[in-house]
């Protein structure tokens, strides 16, 4: 497969991530103004009441979410706040002249 990339038979896309959010997407995009795709950081831990699951979920979930360093009752979820910031900040680089 790499050989056909490498011949231009398909295209790699390098897709730079890992920490953008809206306090350095804006220097990225002056940077890299081809820049067409991102993966960005619009996610974060919340606390749920274990009355909002079962119990069997619960525990299952807290034995999952430990392992990536989460507290008990609390699951990774996207922030619609910080993906609607992300969509004004390219929103306002495409109207800019």
């Amino acid at each position: 497969m790499l050989k056909a990339c490498m011949k231009g038979a398909r295209k790699i896309t390098v897709l730079p991530g890992s920490g953008i959010n809206t306090s350095n997407l804006l220097d990225l995009l002056r940077e890299l103004p081809g820049l067409t795709e991102i993966h960005l950081t619009a996610s974060e831990a919340i606390s749920v009441s274990g009355e909002d699951m079962g119990s069997e979920l619960r525990r299952s979930l807290d034995d999952d979410m430990a392992k990536f360093g989460f507290g008990t009752n609390q699951i990774w979820t996207m922030n619609e706040s910080k993906i609607r910031a992300v969509f004004e900040i390219v929103d306002d680089i495409r109207k800019s002249p």
